[in-house]
């Protein structure tokens, strides 16, 4: 630390040392003048135990592989806090180790005090990250399949055909009374619907089952999709009633995959345009077909 009181010096310190973040005051040249004690036992016990000061700090950081090198941006950025070209830098890097992923958020602070360039700070924020990534799970995918919700699925499909590539619609209607329970037939259905078409397809929950997109548009590949779909139904819920229904999309057709087909009431799926439609054993005889 530099020149000060020796009672002022020991408060600092041990008021540093008291904070969970990883921190190290910086001279004006970037030299380490203090590391904390979090900085210390991370070293420690990350095989980088030495004596920390007067050890350039951004030299120390392109050693360990945090920084890419003096043409990095982030080494340029803790540069220009050290030459009072900017008060703050922020960033967020990852430090994985070989048993969790980590990651942790970097902030450089200028301090406009003789003898320091700034304080940097490495706080861990691997759970907040996590956190981060459950919930915007859950902003895209329907609980507790786990499958994309159907307005996502739909806006996804939106974009294949408005990119002029063939979609094909695979739709299995649920029996309403269906709902979570110990043999949850919506996610045992999804996980079977998922592995029976894996990606680049995509599988997704709508208001009434769930619905597959795929890549191909032709009348074979839809009857592929749809013959696959109804077998794989027939065997894993024999005594479940079931409507499967396929469709093409194309460009000027309407996209719907969010809530129920858009067909009147009392009408039969199978008059749709381009649409297939079955159901398992229990609900009769399967059948088909496709219209252009």
């Amino acid at each position: 630390m530099p020149p000060a009181a020796p009672e002022a010096a020991r408060a600092l310190a041990a008021a540093l040392d008291a904070v969970p973040d990883h921190v190290v005051v910086l001279s004006t040249e970037g030299r380490i003048l203090h590391a904390n004690e979090a900085w210390r036992r991370f070293a420690r016990e990350n095989g980088g135990d030495r004596p920390w000061t007067g050890v350039d700090y951004l030299a120390a950081g392109r050693a360990a592989g945090t920084d890419g090198g003096p043409a990095d941006p982030m080494d340029g950025a803790i540069r220009d806090v050290l030459a009072g070209r900017r008060d703050r830098f922020e960033h967020e890097y990852d430090c994985h180790a070989p048993d969790r992923l980590r990651w942790y958020r970097l902030t450089v602070t200028r301090v406009d005090v003789p003898g320091i360039g700034a304080v940097v700070a490495h706080t861990d924020v691997s759970d907040l990250r996590a956190t981060t990534a459950v919930l915007g799970r859950r902003a895209v995918r329907d609980e507790p399949t786990g499958v994309l919700r159907a307005d996502v699925l739909e806006t996804h499909a939106r974009q294949m055909v408005a990119e002029g590539r063939g979609v094909t619609v695979v739709r299995v209607r649920l029996p309403e009374a269906i709902g979570p329970g110990p043999d949850d037939v919506p996610v045992r259905a999804a996980a079977m619907l998922v592995e029976l078409f894996p990606a680049p397809a995509v599988v997704g929950r709508s208001d009434d089952g769930l619905v597959v997109v795929r890549g191909g548009a032709s009348d074979d590949e839809l009857l592929e999709a749809l013959g696959t779909t109804y077998g794989a139904f027939g065997r894993a819920f024999p005594d479940l009633r079931v409507t499967i229904t396929g469709e093409r999309l194309s460009r000027g057709r309407d996209v719907t995959l969010a809530g129920r087909p858009a067909t009147s009431p009392g009408s039969d799926p199978r008059d749709a345009p381009g649409r297939v439609a079955g159901a398992t054993p229990t609900g009769g005889p399967f059948m088909q077909r496709v219209d252009g």
